[in-house]
């Protein structure tokens, strides 16, 4: 191989690294900024994808006086590890059978009995086959903001169950 081929070479790797490793600074400068813009310890979103213990799942973050991250546009991607331990928490809301819910009329939600029970892993994966697009709310003892990946302390979820109608 003659010099001029080498220095050409050398020079384009040179340009390669260098430019690399801006383009790394500055995306590890970009996501830091970020990070510390805003500090968010609950995520709100639905399941993507489960692998494993990884739990893809899309949704905005819940920021006190910060509306603006809830709204749809900022929805973004993230994966839970839950190789570390997890408190996951059911809320079961009691109603009526439907046809005394619609003697009802208009109700408040709230006025039924509501139960949290903590559940493992096996029981959230099942209402998530029962109950399409369940919301889920991700809550983490560290900032979590702008973050792609992090180990949540514990995942929570609303059921709503029919109660039987009363035999006559």
């Amino acid at each position: 191989m003659d010099s001029k081929i080498k220095k050409s070479l050398l020079s384009f790797l040179i340009i390669a690294v260098v430019g690399g490793s801006v383009f790394a600074a500055l995306s590890f400068y970009q996501q830091k900024k970020e990070q510390n813009r805003e500090h968010a310890t609950i995520f709100r979103g639905t399941v993507q994808k489960i692998e494993g213990n990884s739990v893809t799942v899309k949704g905005t973050y819940d920021i006190a006086g910060k509306p603006e991250y809830a709204k749809a546009e900022e929805a973004r991607e993230v994966t839970l590890d839950l190789n570390n331990p997890v408190k996951f928490v059911r809320v079961v809301r009691s109603l009526p059978p439907p046809a005394e819910l619609e003697k009802l009329g208009t109700y408040q939600y709230d006025q039924f009995p509501m139960e949290r029970q903590e559940v493992n892993f096996e029981q959230l994966l099942a209402d998530l086959d029962e109950y399409e697009g369940l919301p889920l709310k991700i809550t983490s003892t560290d900032n979590i903001f702008a973050k792609k990946k992090f180990a949540p302390s514990e995942i929570e979820y609303h059921v709503s169950v029919f109660s039987q109608p009363l035999s006559p």
